[in-house]
């Protein structure tokens, strides 16, 4: 599906509780509820409708046109924690680490809990099979598959959404929701880029995790993980 919209000549997003009255792009900002809360930007799905089309027009409940997504990139990207240069088309989807990549869905939800997963496959270039009953097995499989193909430790820089219960005390090295990298959401980081703003402790970590250090190919196998990684006193 992302190619697909990816080789669209044009998309159209069509926000069904966005009021009637068309409003200019002057007056398009975060404050305006209808815009901001509308539940288009909490589907699962409709993240790669945002970001693989070159061209995505958006229209109100009256099919009357609000904007075009590169004329109000800098506000969609408050809206949706979707970096403003994805979204303009003035850089590549890559240059976003794994973990912010994984952060866009965090606060998105799906009818079926697979889809959450499956929605994000065309952001990392990824191809599984579709196994609707696995639940939460999916985004393990997914972080798999990824890890398969890059060497971004920032996949590993999250922080869990809900508390573990007691029959659920411990964690590996995945998480186990895209929900988990809430943490990067208040941060813009590209990746091998200067002019990452730190926000936190956390996201000293990620910078040091995301830097450009020469690191070894990072292996599985039955009996878990091989990582080189960098220790540093933050």
């Amino acid at each position: 599906m992302f190619k697909w919209y990816k080789n669209s000549a044009i998309a159209y997003a069509f926000l069904e509780d966005y009021p009637s009255p068309r409003i200019e792009k002057s007056a398009l900002n975060t404050t305006s509820v209808g815009f901001r809360h509308s539940r288009w930007f909490t589907r699962g799905w409709t993240l790669q409708e945002l970001i693989a089309p070159q061209r995505l027009e958006f229209y109100n409940k009256s099919w009357e046109k609000i904007a075009e997504k590169t004329a109000i990139a800098k506000e969609l990207s408050v809206v949706t924690g979707v970096d403003a240069f994805v979204l303009n088309g003035s850089g590549p989807l890559q240059q976003v680490s794994v973990g912010r990549r994984l952060s866009w869905a965090a606060n998105r939800e799906t009818t079926r809990e697979e889809d959450l997963a499956y929605s994000l496959f065309g952001l990392f270039d990824v191809y599984m099979p579709l196994i609707y009953g696995e639940g939460e097995r999916v985004f393990l499989r997914l972080q798999e598959h990824i890890l398969q193909q890059s060497d971004d430790h920032t996949i590993f820089a999250w922080r869990a959404a809900t508390p573990p219960t007691d029959a659920d005390m411990t964690y590996g090295l995945f998480a186990k929701s895209p929900r988990d990298f809430h943490n990067f959401a208040h941060g813009v980081w590209r990746r091998g880029l200067p002019g990452y703003k730190t926000h936190s402790r956390f996201d000293r970590l990620v910078r040091v995790w995301g830097s450009n250090v020469p690191q070894d190919p990072i292996t599985m196998s039955n009996k878990g993980i091989h990582i080189t990684s960098l220790v540093k006193d933050l």
